[in-house]
């Protein structure tokens, strides 16, 4: 099963805690906390925990798993450590890989092409070089550089997004590093749907929260919903909008 280590961890500390109460409760109450126990995590000596993106899990995070996992059952780390930190102190997979003696390391990419430019790219900046960036030149194979000062970055975007086809080709992803800003997810989030909005006079209705939407805009879960089967992350695609009734 697969499960966030925030709540394998408070699944597993409730288990505890109900173990516990389970050794003086009555016939009738044990039965109401067996069946408690049926639906949380468990973990034995079988068990192997999968911890992806691993480099972001803290001493402390490592330290309350542990006082969980039996001597028998094993832990396999999978991640990138030079890519996430951990979210709090410690570093515990950057200094676990580099044992080479319980460490494999995947040296092939295969999420890219090196036609594509992104390898290179990459590896220099894993070495901390400066990669080999060229000026940009409209929709050409690689990857490409555009110097641009902070307000006028939503303009640089706007037109590269164009010369790229835009959203409607379907593969199109705008990335960048903030929230907010003159280039944050929001605003440049706005103006695309805006561009959109006006250009094929789509209907637009404002949510409960305050954000936009119109049939065709991309949509990302950002919290994770167990009851609904929606994780933080989980993508989608505004079908229709109802005007009315909002």
């Amino acid at each position: 099963l697969a499960r966030t280590l925030a709540r394998l961890l408070g699944e597993l500390d409730e288990r505890r805690r109900l173990e516990d109460e389970l050794q003086d409760a009555e016939a009738e109450r044990a039965g109401r906390i067996r069946t408690k126990l049926a639906a949380l995590a468990s973990i034995d000596d079988r068990t192997l925990i999968v911890i992806d993106e691993a480099s972001m899990v803290d001493l402390s995070t490592l330290y309350r798993l542990l006082r969980h996992v039996p001597d028998r059952a094993r832990i396999l780390f999978v991640g990138d450590p030079a890519q996430l930190p951990p979210i709090s102190f410690g570093l515990v997979y950057h200094r676990l890989v580099m044992d080479d003696a319980i460490a494999a390391r995947l040296r092939v990419v295969h999420r890219q092409t090196e036609a594509s430019g992104i390898p290179a790219v990459a590896a220099a900046v894993r070495d901390r070089r400066w990669p080999p960036l060229p000026e940009y030149a409209g929709a050409v194979d690689g990857v490409s550089f555009v110097e641009s000062p902070l307000d006028g970055i939503p303009d640089v975007v706007a037109k590269v997004a164009a010369d790229l086809g835009g959203f409607d080709a379907g593969e199109l992803v705008v990335v960048t590093a903030t929230n907010d800003g003159p280039a944050g997810v929001g605003p440049l989030n706005r103006m695309f749907q805006r561009s959109r909005q006006q250009a094929r006079r789509l209907p637009v209705i404002k949510g409960h929260l305050g954000e936009w939407f119109s049939p065709g805009d991309p949509c990302i879960h950002l919290r994770n919903d167990y009851k609904l089967g929606l994780f933080n992350g989980s993508m989608g695609k505004v079908v229709e909008v109802d005007e009315v009734e909002r």
